[in-house]
């Protein structure tokens, strides 16, 4: 037997994200480009493929919202939460090697060849734009990772977050506020010192920041891609509802893994009393299955696995932090 309900979550909040960081960051891409254009800055060049990077990279998130709640069928019984940690490994491996790689190149060849940055006044006025544009996608993002973290640090947040929209906004713009940080640092420094090799330190600095990021999403998207496990205080929840059900000797394994960011896939094995009829069992475990979606919002699917005869009963082991 099991039970089944479609997880809708936070739709809405993942959308508002998304669409907030693509016009943020569209309408920046286009007026860094045309400031590197006057200026000739690398840092700049370097922001505007950054920018384009992320701009990419919300298309790729929408098309993983959107391909997420297709139904399940046949070849994906499971359904398709899943493709959400797919495209976002996607984002992650385009900004290391478009973000992080490019900037490199553009660093490097400004330390090779420097040349000053023309018309400064108007890469810091382009550069200041920017910090407020993305400042307001990142406030959105932050709001959102700080809705789910509770009482989490920022890092433990980070680290145990199945939502990996807000996620990748919230690093993204993290990154794109800190790299025009950077970016006019750099050009500060160049006029300072009269030395655009600044510009060049900049560019790398910008690299390095983005294949940090990168590093992080990836790592995050691939735990998620092969398989996390729910929240242990979801799983400490399930023990205790369906162990005073009547009828129920003890609960042996609460095993679950997340489909999607809301979507948990569970399954229970109980020892259940062997006096009890087959149809009052069958009945109690269709009862367990259907109060198990319904008191927990996050579980869509659920399956109550009777103890076999000879198999063991475990019990619960503390849950082991991941390294």
């Amino acid at each position: 037997m099991s039970g089944a309900k479609s997880g809708e979550g936070g739709e809405g909040e993942s959308n508002t994200v998304i669409l907030r960081a693509f016009i943020a960051n569209l309408g920046i891409a286009v007026a860094k480009f045309t400031a590197a254009i006057i200026t000739g800055s690398a840092a700049m060049m370097t922001e505007g493929i950054h920018s384009t990077v992320d701009t990419l990279n919300q298309v790729f998130m929408w098309v993983g919202e959107k391909r997420a709640k297709k139904p399940p069928d046949e070849l994906h019984p499971m359904g398709y939460a899943r493709e959400l940690y797919f495209w976002a490994f996607v984002v992650a491996v385009m900004i290391f090697a478009l973000g992080a790689g490019v900037s490199a190149y553009e660093g490097i060849h400004t330390l090779i060849n420097p040349h000053p940055t023309e018309s400064p006044l108007i890469a810091f006025a382009v550069l200041g734009i920017a910090f407020l544009l993305e400042g307001w996608s990142w406030l959105t993002a932050w709001k959102a990772f700080n809705k789910h973290r509770g009482d989490l640090s920022v890092l433990e947040g980070i680290r145990q977050t199945k939502d990996t929209t807000s996620l990748v906004v919230l690093l993204e713009d993290s990154a794109a506020v800190t790299g025009v940080v950077l970016a006019a640092a750099g050009i500060g420094l160049e006029l300072l010192t009269d030395n655009p090799v600044w510009d060049g330190v900049a560019s790398l600095g910008i690299a390095g920041l983005l294949a940090t990021v990168a590093v992080v999403l990836l790592r995050e998207a691939k735990d998620l891609l092969i398989g996390e496990s729910a929240d242990p205080k979801l799983a400490r929840a399930i023990r205790r509802e369906v162990e005073a059900e009547t009828g129920v000797i003890a609960v042996s394994d609460v095993f679950t893994v997340h489909l999607g960011p809301e979507q948990v896939f569970c399954v229970v094995t109980v020892d259940f009393d062997d006096a009890m009829p087959t149809g009052e069992l069958e009945k109690l475990v269709g009862r367990i299955e259907k109060k198990m979606i319904e008191r927990n919002d996050f579980i869509t699917r659920a399956y109550v696995h009777p103890l076999d005869e000879g198999d063991t009963l475990h019990q619960p082991q503390p849950q082991q932090q991941p390294a």
